[in-house]
């Protein structure tokens, strides 16, 4: 008799697979309604189209937008770019390239680099020129709070702002120090009108005195005791930070307290990164679900959060060596009623789109594996496996014409699968395929199941099911 199984839910590989071995790569699972046979449907991430090729063989190190404009670092070279996908080259960055923090005041565009020299692009004069006011020192990172662009000094626990809505002109004066701890400071961020300083070892909070000297205090009895081991890791979603602790855990704020987000196998998986000081994260909204992205560039790994239902899963791209590694996704903004996505290796701008089934003609492999099956811990055998999934999704050419979701299974924890098992899930119309496996495997006393699709069409499963024999039975 068939019934239905908790299946296809996180990234979950726990030291034993029998406790989990779940994994959800370029896959992610959306809640169902109660009144559900299925607790949850698993859903393929979305694809990527070309929305601007800027020609330029280098990646895209950053976006911002402001005003009716996007502002992109791509190479050496920062670029405006309007609703309309014109074009305006702004200007070169003469220094070294790499990933950029931007930010603005509302009139004027601030771009801090790697080594601490920082540029400025004003659209009025669409032009690109250094910050080299004497007062002004090398930037750690930069931000905006009421039209002041604040900037953390480079390897220090310092910082120092601008004079009001012009981020070129600074006053040796304007400074002041975080200094509950002498640890420096990795980035400095705006959010929710206060400015957190996250530090090494801390994070202190300071806010606009309107009046006081200095103009930047801190705010009283306000002390994390946490780090943040990468500057590039932190970004915002409904004035909640996220970001990579220094303790290996990512860490999601609540007020002024800290939830860690990332589970046991993630964070124990991170513990082995050489490299962590390059992640990079950002934020999106799609289809109703939050997420927040975290790469880690070195370690050619990229993990995602459902802020929405607290998920994890995992995202892949095959980079332009053919070889699977990190999401090609380096950055992100939201522009023109679209979510945008810059390339890491080259000057593309792609647009994310669920309803595209490739990376720009490039397949998504997806690959999800199961909860670990038990029985009472008394031997079964799995007598039929049933997926159901939206099918008849073929399309009219190509690969993908007949495609075929593949199945493998495991009876000791996920050490080893049985060789691949292919199951058709329908050609173009034909929307009654029935997807599902029988006699898989002897009597064991547990069983998992994982599923591979690497065509380039629709992906949806609503649930699954199963038959089992039991040893007694």
């Amino acid at each position: 008799m068939l019934q239905p199984i908790h299946f296809g839910v996180n990234s979950y590989k726990a030291k034993s697979g029998l406790i989990s071995a779940e994994r959800m790569l370029n896959c992610y699972a959306e809640i169902t309604p109660q009144t559900s046979p299925f607790p949850n449907m698993v859903l393929g991430t979305a694809g990527l189209t070309v929305w601007k090729d800027t020609g330029v063989s280098l990646p895209v190190y950053g976006m911002r937008v402001m005003g009716e404009n996007l502002y992109v670092v791509v190479g050496d070279k920062v670029y405006k770019i309007d609703a309309s996908k014109t074009v305006t080259l702004l200007g070169n960055i003469t220094t070294e390239i790499g990933n950029v923090i931007m930010t603005d005041n509302g009139e004027q565009v601030t771009i801090e680099l790697p080594n601490g020299i920082t540029y400025y692009c004003t659209p009025t004069a669409s032009s690109l020129a250094q910050i080299t006011d004497g007062d002004f020192n090398d930037s750690g990172s930069v931000t905006t709070l009421d039209g002041f662009t604040i900037s953390a000094l480079l390897n220090s626990n310092e910082f120092q702002w601008s004079d009001v809505n012009t981020t070129q002109n600074w006053n040796a004066l304007n400074a002041a120090t975080v200094e509950a701890n002498s640890s420096k400071i990795v980035r400095v961020y705006q959010n929710n009108l206060e400015l957190w300083f996250f530090k090494e070892n801390i994070i202190q909070v300071f806010y606009n005195t309107g009046s006081g000297s200095p103009l930047f205090q801190r705010k009283e009895g306000v002390y994390i005791e946490k780090g943040c081991a990468s500057k590039y890791s932190i970004a915002t979603m409904d004035n909640s930070f996220f970001f990579l602790g220094n303790d290996r855990i990512v860490y999601q704020t609540i007020g002024y307290q800290l939830k860690p987000i990332s589970t046991f196998p993630i964070s124990q998986e991170i513990e082995t990164y050489t490299t962590i000081d390059d992640a990079i994260g950002f934020t999106y909204v799609q289809d109703g679900h939050k997420f927040y992205c975290l790469t880690f560039p070195s370690e050619d790994k990229t993990w995602e959060y459902d802020i929405t239902t607290e998920l994890w899963h995992e995202r892949e791209s095959v980079n332009n060596q053919g070889v699977d590694g990190r999401w090609r996704a380096n950055c992100q903004a939201y522009f023109a009623g679209k979510n945008l996505v810059g390339d890491f290796q080259t000057g593309i701008i792609y647009e994310l789109d669920p309803d595209v089934y490739t990376e720009n003609g490039t397949v998504i492999k997806r690959e999800i594996i199961g909860t670990t099956m038990f029985k009472n811990f008394a031997r079964f055998s799995l007598n039929k496996f049933v997926v159901m999934m939206d099918t008849g999704v073929g399309i009219a050419t190509g690969q993908g014409i007949d495609p075929q979701l593949v199945g493998r299974f495991s009876d000791n924890g996920g050490k080893t699968y049985t060789d691949e098992l292919w199951q058709p899930v329908g050609t173009e119309g034909s929307f009654l395929t029935e997807v599902f496996w029988t006699k898989i495997g002897g009597k064991a006393r547990s069983f998992i199941a994982k599923l591979n699709y690497s065509e380039p069409t629709k992906f949806q499963i609503v649930g699954a099911f199963v038959e089992v024999e039991s040893e007694d039975d």
